[in-house]
C-alpha cells in the first residue's frame, strides 16, 4: 500500500466531502471529485511515479510540486487514471523555469495556460484536437486541462485575491488543453519539430495571454497568411530579455484554411517561413504592431479545429517561452503499453467514458486492459465503491458495453469484461 502524505479527512458522505472542498478553497469553483486514498493511489500506479518524487518548484512562493500533490488534484478535477502520465509531463513543463510558473499566476493580465498534446496519447486518451476541440463535451481535454490548474490553485497557491492578482480573469483558466491534429495530412508534427520522435507522446505547455480568432475566407495561402499576421500584430509582441530567443506564437490552424494551404503545396514549414516576416515586419501604424521573435521556428504551428468556417487561431504569451516534455508511461519505454493497432477510434472512446461516468456514480470504474482488432477487454474497478452490489450487474453491463460500443465502432465485435464480483470474465458477441 502506498504511504501518502497528504493530511486525511473524514466526512460522513460524498456530498458532505464536496461541500467540504468548496469550503476550504479547493476548488475552482465547480463541483470536484473527493480524492480519496485509493483514488489517488490509483492516479500514482498509474503514472508510475512514488507519492515524493518532485515534479518541479516554484522557488518565489518556496512551493515545490511533488507528484502526491498533482494525483491529489487530478482526482478532484475528474482525471481517469490513465490521463495521469500526461498530467505529469504537463506539471513538469509548467514548472520549467522559462514558464515563468510565479509571473504567469499572478500577473494583473490574468495569463493561462493551454496543454498541446501530440503523439500515440492522443488517440490513446481519446484527447480531441478536430471538431470543437478548444470547447467542452471532452473528458480528456477537459480534465487534464483542470488538473493542471488545479495544481496552480491549490499546490501554488494562485488563488484570486492572493497570490492570482488578476483583474477579470477569464475563462481559459478553467482549463485549455487539446491535441494536435496529426493525421490530417504529412505535415511534421509539432513535438517532431522540437526534437521528439514521431512515435513519443510529448506536452507542450504555452502560456496564453491574447488567443486571437482569425477568420478570412480568401482561397490564396497568401491572403489567408496576411490575415493572421494583421490580427497578430494588432496587439503585438515586445521583446522580454528574460524569455529570450524562445519567446514563440502558438498558430492553431483550421481544417478549411488547412487544406487551402495543402492545396497550394504548403508544408508547416513553408507556413512558419512565409509568416514569420510578415509578423516581424516594423511597426506601420497606431493599430500595427511588430512581434519580436527571433525566428521562424517561433511561430509554431499546430493543425486541429473541425471543417466548417475558414478559421484559425493565434495564441500570444505572456513573459514565458512554450515548454515542453515527453509523457513518461509506467511501461518506461516512452512510448503507451499499447500499440497503435491497439487503440480505441475517438468514437469507441467517448461511448466508454459515458459509461465509465455511469459506473462511477456508484464508485466503481472502467478500465481498459486491451483493445486489439475486434475484441475490446475492459476490467470494473470497484475499490472505490462503498457499495458494489449497487453498480449495475456484469450481464447487463456487458450488454450495454457491446451495443454502444460497436454502434461507435463497428469493428468492435466483442466485448470481455473482468468482474471482481465474479470468478469468470463474461463476454458478449455483437
Amino acid at each position: 500500500m502506498t504511504i501518502l502524505s497528504s493530511q486525511a479527512h473524514t466526512f460522513e458522505d460524498a456530498d458532505e466531502a464536496l461541500e467540504a472542498c468548496f469550503e476550504l478553497g479547493w476548488t475552482d469553483g465547480l463541483p470536484v471529485v473527493p480524492a480519496t486514498a485509493e483514488r489517488v493511489e490509483a492516479m500514482l500506479e498509474a503514472g508510475g511515479v512514488a507519492p515524493g518524487d518532485v515534479l518541479g518548484e516554484v522557488p518565489t512562493r518556496r512551493v515545490t510540486v511533488t507528484a502526491e500533490k498533482a494525483a491529489v488534484n487530478a482526482v478532484m478535477a475528474g482525471c481517469r487514471p490513465e490521463y495521469f502520465p500526461v498530467v505529469l509531463a504537463a506539471v513538469r513543463a509548467f514548472l520549467q523555469t522559462k514558464a515563468n510558473a510565479h509571473s504567469t499566476t499572478a500577473t494583473l493580465a490574468g495569463a493561462a495556460h493551454a496543454v498541446i498534446v501530440n503523439g500515440p496519447a492522443r488517440r490513446r486518451l481519446g484527447i480531441e484536437s478536430g471538431q470543437a476541440c478548444f470547447g467542452p463535451g471532452f473528458r480528456a481535454n477537459a480534465t487534464i486541462g483542470r488538473a493542471l490548474r488545479l495544481v496552480i490553485r491549490n499546490v501554488c497557491r494562485a488563488v484570486p485575491g492572493e497570490l492570482d492578482r488578476a483583474t477579470f480573469s477569464w475563462p481559459l483558466r478553467y482549463s485549455f488543453c487539446f491535441g494536435e491534429n496529426e493525421e490530417a495530412s504529412d505535415w511534421t508534427p509539432l513535438h517532431v519539430q522540437l526534437g521528439y520522435r514521431a512515435d513519443q507522446s510529448v506536452v507542450t505547455v504555452q502560456s496564453v495571454m491574447r488567443l486571437v480568432q482569425v477568420t478570412d475566407f480568401h482561397p490564396e495561402p497568401a491572403a489567408i497568411l496576411d490575415a493572421v499576421a494583421e490580427h497578430a500584430r494588432f496587439g503585438g509582441l515586445q521583446r522580454d530579455e528574460w524569455a529570450g530567443d524562445d519567446r514563440s506564437v502558438v498558430v492553431v490552424v483550421g481544417t478549411e484554411h488547412h487544406l487551402r494551404l495543402l492545396d497550394a503545396g504548403y508544408t508547416k514549414e513553408k507556413v512558419q517561413e512565409a509568416l514569420w516576416p510578415i509578423l516581424t515586419a516594423d511597426t506601420a501604424g497606431k493599430y500595427d504592431n511588430k512581434l519580436h521573435l527571433a525566428s521562424p521556428a517561433n511561430v509554431m504551428v499546430v493543425a486541429a479545429g473541425g471543417p466548417g468556417i475558414a478559421q484559425s487561431w493565434v495564441i500570444v504569451p505572456h513573459l514565458a517561452v512554450p515548454t515542453h516534455e515527453a509523457v513518461e508511461w509506467p511501461a518506461g519505454d516512452g512510448t503507451p503499453s499499447t500499440t497503435s493497432d491497439d487503440l480505441l477510434s475517438p468514437g469507441a472512446r467517448a461511448v466508454l467514458d459515458e459509461l465509465d461516468g455511469i459506473v462511477a456514480a456508484d464508485g466503481a470504474r472502467l478500465a481498459l486492459r486491451s483493445a486489439g482488432g475486434s475484441v475490446v477487454e475492459l476490467a470494473l474497478d470497484l475499490s472505490g465503491s462503498t457499495c458494489p452490489e449497487c453498480v449495475l450487474p456484469k450481464d447487463l453491463l456487458v450488454e450495454m458495453l457491446a451495443e454502444r460500443l460497436s454502434a461507435a465502432d463497428p469493428d468492435i465485435t466483442e466485448v470481455r469484461l473482468e468482474d471482481p464480483r465474479e470468478g469468470q470474465a463474461p463476454s458478449s458477441t455483437r
